[in-house]
């Protein structure tokens, strides 16, 4: 998908088998094979959840693929408030590399039309949710796609390539910090941290 080859991205979509997952294992046997979306949100503090990623609904109810508490307390940085992510719960849990529900979400979206829809729906009822979703418009439902991929996909290591490769119909946010106060937006790529900043004058 991200080379732009949709025929091939959808043949090699279909083979996947109904059901199939791959993890990428971590362990606390050693601090390089920790879950580091764990340590970094739960136990550093250092990392929340976006706000675009709090209380999620689908038809009045939560949705359960986006799992996330607030705990009323603040980040690292004295500001940020601190939203958890539920779906690592410990230094050594596993993380999905790939999945059916993956090759499904691209299908939706290189098919799209009534096979998107259907596919939508599917996992909507899947997570326990209405499968309501309709729609014939074409750009209403590739929109709907990308969204039920953001959930379906959370905490998974993809969105970054998903809206780098998408563009106009994902855009970067773009603003202030609510929080920070630092301008951000437009980027593909994530900012240089302070430290390197207040350490070379010549960055600007």
């Amino acid at each position: 998908m991200s080379l732009g080859q949709t025929a091939g991205a959808l043949g090699d979509a279909r083979a996947v088998p109904e059901g199939f997952e791959f993890f990428i294992t971590r362990s606390t046997a050693a601090s390089v094979r920790e879950n580091k979306i764990f340590n970094r949100n739960h136990v550093e503090q250092a990392v929340s959840v976006d706000p675009a990623f709090w209380n999620l609904e689908w038809a009045g109810m939560p949705d359960p693929r986006v799992h996330v508490t607030d705990q009323g307390i603040l980040g690292q940085d004295g500001l940020t408030p601190m939203w958890f992510q539920q779906k690592y719960t410990s230094r050594d849990a596993e993380i999905r590399l790939a999945s059916y529900t993956e090759a499904r979400l691209i299908v939706a979206e290189v098919e799209g039309g009534a096979a998107a829809v259907a596919i939508i729906n599917e996992l909507l009822e899947e997570a326990g949710l209405p499968g309501n979703f309709a729609s014939m418009n074409a750009q209403e439902i590739q929109e709907q796609v990308q969204e039920q991929r953001r959930r379906e996909l959370f905490v998974e290591g993809h969105r970054m390539g998903v809206l780098r490769r998408l563009g106009s119909i994902t855009q970067f946010t773009s603003g202030s910090h609510p929080y920070v106060g630092d301008a951000y937006g437009g980027m593909e790529c994530f900012p240089l941290p302070d430290t390197e900043r207040q350490g070379n004058p010549n960055i600007t």
